[in-house]
């Protein structure tokens, strides 16, 4: 079995709750509205139908779950 797809895995031996979800972590001292366009040419350019959604920042992250 595999996490994570390749040309030589069906997409039936992909193991986890949704495999068309992927998470993406990228560590950069630059804000983030001047970061999104280097990453939406990044995800782009390895599939341009890929889309980014729920976008944040870490600190938001970790915030989240404090939020009532």
């Amino acid at each position: 079995m595999a996490i994570a797809g390749g040309p030589d895995y069906p997409a039936s031996s992909l193991v986890g709750s949704n495999i068309s979800v992927m998470g993406y972590v990228v560590r950069s001292t630059t804000s983030l509205s001047e970061l999104m366009p280097s990453v939406r040419r990044a995800v782009g350019s390895v599939d341009p139908q890929l889309a980014l959604a729920q976008v944040r920042t870490l600190q938001n992250m970790l915030d989240q779950p404090a939020a009532v």
